[in-house]
């Protein structure tokens, strides 16, 4: 009996490590798939009807790096590049200013004149027209920065999915905002395009980019 009741136990035991296994991974999912703007899971019901692609911009108003005004209407004519970070960013934003550094420079005179590529700020408290005037340029004279109050960058990230958390601050009062790091490509009618991710190499990517830049 004692034996019997060990080897129920056992098989009780066994099915439910599997249903955790089960619920972990199916929560993994869940989670990778929230943040990729191209995920079902992630974009539910926004969706451009009919077309199957996410339904990814649109309204947003910010400013660029020389205090001028930049809404939506200042995607239109080009195809852009649109990067989400801040500037003390430790690794994932310079890393991908350099490698679109490189992408830009990469091209051809005529597709450079029909591309822009734009920084967005998820921290704008930090990030100020001086500040993002300093930093964004540095990678490219031609990048622009993106900023604005709190809540018009909060209204930008949403309208890009674009995830972000500010970390609590230090007792010196330093922080950091986790946050997506997708790099959307968005046409010259203001429409999203395709996405990039850390995956991607500067090759990779200007190779894409030529195939919509010759068109």
């Amino acid at each position: 009996m004692a034996r019997k009741l060990d080897r129920d136990g056992m098989f009780y035991k066994n099915r439910y490590t599997f249903v955790s296994v089960i619920v972990i991974l199916g929560m993994y999912f869940i989670a990778q798939s929230y943040y990729d703007p191209s995920s079902i899971v992630r974009t539910g019901a926004a969706v451009v009807a009919g077309e199957g692609t996410p339904d990814i911009g649109g309204e947003f108003s910010a400013v660029n790096h020389k205090g001028q005004p930049f809404t939506e209407d200042n995607l239109q004519g080009k195809y852009s590049l649109v990067f989400f970070g801040f500037t003390h960013c430790p690794d994932i934003c310079p890393t991908a200013l350099s490698v679109l550094s490189d992408v830009y420079t990469g091209l051809s005179p005529k597709h450079q004149s029909n591309l822009q590529v734009i920084m967005a700020s998820v921290d704008p408290l930090r990030d100020t027209v001086e500040t993002m005037g300093e930093y964004v340029p540095a990678f490219h004279e031609s990048f622009i920065g993106l900023t604005g109050t709190e809540a018009q960058m909060k209204e930008m990230a949403k309208a890009y999915l674009v995830y972000f958390a500010k970390h609590p601050a230090d007792k010196d009062g330093n922080y950091t905002v986790d946050h997506s790091g997708y790099i959307y490509l968005i046409g010259p009618d203001g429409r999203y395009v395709k996405h990039f991710s850390h995956k991607d190499t500067a090759d990779d990517i200007r190779q894409s980019l030529q195939s919509y830049l010759t068109k």
